[in-house]
């Protein structure tokens, strides 16, 4: 995907299911995902977060200090997932909506993979 694709991606996403927080217990948001600088330099590993909030959307990539911490260039996420359902720390459950997220990617020609519960963008 290029950079306006992602651009694309994350505010059809935060505009379904809405932006996220870092704690999962204050989040209306919640994904996984990887870069390809972790999957290839250090642990192969995923972070949790909710979605970036929107002002954290750049150009190019998601920016400083968001909700994700650090600045991730589009070009270096390797997969983000969704979840349709995720519970916080108190074990309540969170939906989300990714029925009506793949309708939104499908209109915006984003390419996504979606299965029962669970919606991902895999570039690997």
């Amino acid at each position: 995907m290029k950079a306006f694709d992602w651009k694309t991606f994350f505010e059809i996403a935060i505009k379904v299911l809405g932006e996220g927080e870092f704690s999962i217990n204050n989040s209306l948001s919640w994904c996984s995902f990887t870069t390809y600088s972790r999957l290839l330099s250090s642990d192969a590993g995923y972070w949790q977060a909710g979605l970036p909030k929107l002002q954290d959307i750049g150009e190019n990539g998601t920016l400083d200090s968001g909700i994700w911490l650090n600045p991730i260039p589009y070009d270096d996420i390797a997969h983000i997932l969704i979840p349709e359902k995720f519970l916080n720390d108190r074990l309540e459950p969170r939906i989300q909506d990714i029925e009506r997220l793949a309708l939104e990617l499908d209109r915006a020609n984003i390419n996504y993979h979606k299965i029962d519960g669970l919606l991902e963008v895999k570039l690997y």
